[in-house]
């Protein structure tokens, strides 16, 4: 990948912000370390956190209001909170058995491996 876009896509992963999300705070670390490590290029982290927080953390365990007739009310979380992040972690680790090639892993190549580990998540995030 070119020096630059690299950075750049570096530089949009560590800026991402969790949205309040306590719970994306520790994935974010897991996947920095991953980049520092050289196992995941940062497009990849990128991937992975904006997907994982847009995707799953706050459909899943987020706080979510929703306007009705007797006011705002906050929606009631999909999966039990208590062991959200042992459930994202889990998720983490299926798409990870399903990467294909050398690291450092590209954003293509962990997209790929979402699609190979897709019936194991979607056994654990109720998709099937």
């Amino acid at each position: 990948m070119d020096e630059l876009l690299n950075l750049r896509y570096r530089l949009l992963f560590e800026a991402y912000e969790n949205g309040n999300v306590a719970i994306l705070a520790p994935l974010k670390e897991r996947l920095g370390q991953m980049v520092n490590e050289g196992i995941l290029r940062p497009d990849a982290a990128l991937y992975l956190i904006s997907n994982f927080d847009l995707m799953l953390v706050r459909p899943y365990f987020g706080q979510i209001y929703a306007l009705s007739n007797s006011g705002i009310s906050e929606l009631p979380t999909v999966l039990p909170q208590d062991n959200a992040l042992e459930t994202l972690f889990s998720a983490l680790e299926d798409i990870f058995r399903s990467l294909k090639g050398e690291a450092p892993y590209s954003s293509h190549a962990v997209s790929l491996a979402v699609e190979g580990s897709w019936e194991s998540l979607s056994k654990k995030f109720g998709w099937a």
